[in-house]
C-alpha cells in the first residue's frame, strides 16, 4: 500500500527533532564549558601570581627617650598596613594609647595613626605600640613581551608614577641619570624589557653599603647603596624612560620564629635591623611587577627577584615622599614611625622593635567604631566579600553543570526515542 500523506510527514518531523535535539546538545556543552571552565579560570591567573599564603602577627613598638631635652611638644606618626595585592587580611588588633586619629594620605593612600604629646620630662620614656594580624602571598609573575600593551600617558596614575622626585633622592630627571638610563636600554622599546635591563646592570654594578644617607644620583656616582638607594636608583631610571615605578616600604622578617627584630644600637646587620625597602613598575596589561635589586645582588641569582618575591614581608606604605597627616612633614620611605618635636633639642633617642610570630588567621566579619578597629573592620570586609564572590561563581558554575548533564541526558535520551504512530508499516 502506498504511503498516506500523514505516514510520509512523520519520518521528516522525527528528523526534524533528532536535528533540534542536536542543537540543543551542542548549546548546553557551551555552557558547560562556560560554567566549568572559565569561570575557574576567571581567577586562576590571580591565583597563579599570588600563593603560598602565610599568616603572622606583629608587634611593633616604638619608643622615645628625652635624655636632655626640652620637650614642649611632641607628634607621632606610626604606619597601619592595609590590603595590597600580595596582603590580605590585615586586622588591626591594637593600638597604645589611644591616637588622636587614623588617617590616610591622599596620594598614595597610605594610613598612619598620629599621636600628640605635651610636655615630656627629661629622663623619660614614651611607648607606642600597634599590633596586627595578617596574611602575605608570595609574588611571582610570568611575562609574555610581545603581549605587553603600551601607557596612557594621559591617566592620573601614569602622571602620578613618572613624576620626577629630586626632592625625594629619586633625580630621573638629572642629565646624568637620564644619560645612563638612555645607554643601558639602548634601542629597546618594551617597557618591561626596558625594566629588565635597568635591573641587570644595577645588580651587576652596585654594590651594596649600609647605611648610605644619599640618592639615585650619588648612588650611581659612587656604585653602592643600601635597599632603598637600589631602588630609589631602579625607579629614577625607569621613569627617566617613562616607565611608571614606585617603593614598597615596610618590615623583613626572616625566621624562624617567634623573632625579635630592632634598630636599638643601630645594628649593621639587615636581618636583624628589619626594615626594607623594595620597586615596583608598572608593565600594561600585567600590573605592577616587584623588583628587589638588593636582594637580588645578594642572593647570587638576581633574575629571580624580577617579577617575584618570595620572602615574609610586611608592607607599611607605598611611594616615594610620603606626607604625613595632619601635615608636619614628608619622609622619603614611611617604613616604620617618623616624629618631630618642638622645644630644644640637647639629647634625646629613638628606636623601635617589634616582635613576629607564625598565627591561623581566622576571617571574621567584626563591625566597630573604635579607632584602632575601624581600618581592619573595612579590610576584612572587602576580604569576606571577595571570597564569597569566589563561593558564588564557583556554586553557579557547580549548579550550570548539573543542569547541563542533566538537559544531555534528557536530550539523548528523546533522541533515541521514536514515538509509535511513527513507525513504517
Amino acid at each position: 500500500m502506498p504511503p498516506t500523506v500523514n505516514e510520509t510527514w512523520k519520518p521528516r518531523r522525527a528528523q526534524a527533532l533528532l536535528r533540534r535535539d542536536r542543537r540543543l546538545i551542542a548549546s548546553l556543552f557551551a555552557v558547560l564549558t562556560i560554567a566549568v571552565v572559565t569561570i575557574p579560570l576567571s581567577f586562576s591567573a590571580i591565583d597563579d601570581v599570588y600563593s603560598n599564603p602565610r599568616s603572622y602577627r606583629i608587634r611593633y613598638i616604638a619608643t622615645f627617650v628625652n635624655i636632655n631635652s626640652r620637650m614642649d611638644r611632641v607628634q607621632i606618626y606610626l604606619p597601619i598596613p592595609i590590603d595590597w595585592p600580595s596582603q590580605k587580611n590585615v586586622h588591626i588588633e591594637r593600638i597604645e594609647p589611644t591616637p588622636e586619629s587614623i588617617n590616610e594620605e591622599s596620594t598614595y593612600g597610605n594610613k598612619m595613626a598620629y599621636f600628640k604629646v605635651y610636655s615630656v620630662p627629661s629622663g623619660s620614656s614614651l611607648n607606642f605600640t600597634i599590633q596586627y594580624t595578617f596574611t602575605f602571598y608570595e609574588t611571582h609573575f610570568t611575562i609574555d613581551p610581545t603581549k605587553v600593551g603600551s601607557y596612557d600617558t594621559k591617566d592620573p596614575e601614569y602622571v602620578k608614577y613618572t613624576a620626577h622626585r629630586p626632592a625625594d633622592g629619586v633625580e630621573s630627571d638629572d642629565p646624568l641619570i637620564f644619560g645612563a638610563a638612555s645607554e643601558i636600554v639602548g634601542s629597546e622599546k618594551n617597557p618591561y624589557l626596558k625594566a629588565k635591563l635597568i635591573y641587570d646592570w644595577i645588580v651587576k654594578n652596585i654594590r651594596y653599603e649600609f647605611p648610605s644617607p644619599w640618592g639615585a644620583k650619588e648612588t650611581y656616582i659612587k656604585r653602592s647603596g643600601d635597599c632603598g638607594k637600589y631602588t630609589a636608583l631602579f625607579c629614577a631610571m625607569c621613569i627617566a624612560q617613562g616607565i611608571p615605578a614606585r617603593a614598597v616600604s615596610g618590615l623583613f622578617f626572616p625566621g624562624p620564629y617567634p623573632r625579635t627584630y630592632s634598630n636599638k644600637g643601630h645594628p649593621t646587620d639587615p636581618g636583624a635591623y628589619g626594615c626594607h625597602v623594595y620597586a615596583e613598575f608598572y608593565v600594561p596589561n600585567y600590573g605592577w611587577l616587584p623588583v628587589d635589586g638588593s636582594i637580588g645582588r645578594s642572593s647570587g641569582n638576581p633574575i629571580f627577584y624580577f617579577g617575584q618575591t618570595n620572602y615574609p614581608f610586611l608592607i607599611n606604605s607605598k611611594g616615594f615622599g610620603v606626607s604625613m597627616v595632619p601635615p608636619v612633614g614628608k619622609v622619603t620611605f614611611f617604613q616604620h614611625y617618623a616624629w618631630w618635636f618642638w622645644g630644644e633639642a640637647t639629647s634625646y633617642d629613638s628606636y623601635y622593635t617589634y616582635t613576629v610570630e607564625e598565627t591561623t588567621v581566622t576571617r571574621t566579619l567584626t563591625v566597630t567604631t573604635t579607632k584602632t578597629s575601624l581600618v581592619s573592620s573595612v579590610s576584612t570586609l572587602t576580604t569576606t566579600m571577595i571570597a564569597a564572590g569566589r563561593e558564588i561563581l564557583y556554586a553557579i558554575g557547580g549548579a550550570l553543570s548539573a543542569a547541563v548533564i542533566i538537559g544531555v541526558g534528557y536530550a539523548i535520551q528523546r533522541g533515541r526515542r521514536v514515538p509509535r504512530d511513527q513507525t513504517s508499516h
